[in-house]
């Protein structure tokens, strides 16, 4: 069974820092998103059946999904719903109107659906 790895930020991870008001580019998504691909090939992995993901989790494996889709099947969230990707990163608008778009695009698939809470 696989689990999870830590994310940098977490537990005894290195390379980054801790300063209240140190640089964050290093934990943007796209970032977090590098870090298992290279873990996977490290790991001789070509693809990911399924993600699953829980809290903080959840954004990075939505975006591991969306921008490698290739790699990874599908994804499974808990606890913390997924609000969308960035605009910056897809050329999309972002606003309350899409979140209810996608919310009304998943009461159309079959059941399992979703769960939250």
């Amino acid at each position: 069974m696989w689990q999870r790895p830590t994310q940098r930020g977490y537990g005894q991870t290195t390379g980054w820092s801790s300063d209240y008001n140190g640089n964050l580019q290093p934990f943007r998504f796209t970032n977090l998103v590098t870090d298992v691909l290279v873990l996977l090939g490290v790991l001789g992995i070509q693809n990911v059946r399924s993600v699953i993901d829980h809290d903080y989790g959840t954004p990075v494996a939505s975006y591991c999904a969306l921008i490698r889709p290739d790699i990874f099947k599908s994804v499974a969230l808990m606890r913390a719903p997924f609000a969308g990707s960035a605009s910056v990163l897809f050329g999309s608008n972002c606003s309350q109107e899409n979140g209810r778009d996608l919310h009304r695009q998943l009461v159309t698939l079959s059941r399992p659906r979703k769960h939250y809470q």
